[in-house]
């Protein structure tokens, strides 16, 4: 059961929910290949008189890899563990499996919603969102899916709230 399902105000409704990218995984996934390409490659690599050549290519792919699954674990906890909801009285942005940070900002609080994409963020729908308070609060959601809806709900849900 997520956080949200257990911790709804009394005529709380969530009006949108977003996540993580899952374009993260790029990275671990490149570097995974790059240490394959040098289990599979290292006989064609021109060895330069260095002892146990084949051995050193062999435990720079498995380094690779190890760190490359590694990393990719780290990803997986944690857009499995985020958490980013928009109700019809608040955004809450929750992070951690095991230690737990919950940012939590009440629409009638927000004063400003900031989005950032960049060339590569357009083309993939991918960016930033940085939600301001009236009292100094700040809340950073980095590397979202669909960051346009979630900027578009958050503010139609401040909207909807100043009218009734």
């Amino acid at each position: 059961m997520s956080y949200i399902n257990k911790n709804l105000l009394d005529g709380e409704v969530v009006l949108h929910q977003s996540k993580l990218t899952k374009y993260n995984y790029v990275s671990s996934i490149f570097q995974a290949a790059i240490g394959g390409l040098f289990l599979k490659y290292k006989h064609y690599i021109p060895n330069t008189k260095i002892p146990d050549f084949d051995f050193m290519m062999s435990c720079i792919g498995w380094v690779l890899i190890g760190s490359a699954i590694f990393v990719g674990l780290n990803i997986f906890v944690e857009i499995f563990s985020t958490e980013i909801y928009v109700t019809n009285k608040r955004v809450i942005f929750k992070t951690g499996l095991i230690r737990r940070n919950i940012n939590e900002m009440t629409l009638l609080k927000i004063e400003n919603v900031k989005l950032h994409q960049d060339i590569t963020g357009r083309i993939f729908d991918i960016g930033s969102l940085s939600i301001e308070g009236t009292g100094g609060g700040h809340i950073l959601i980095e590397d979202i899916d669909a960051p346009m809806a979630l900027h578009h709900n958050i503010l139609q849900a401040i909207e909807n709230r100043l009218v009734t």
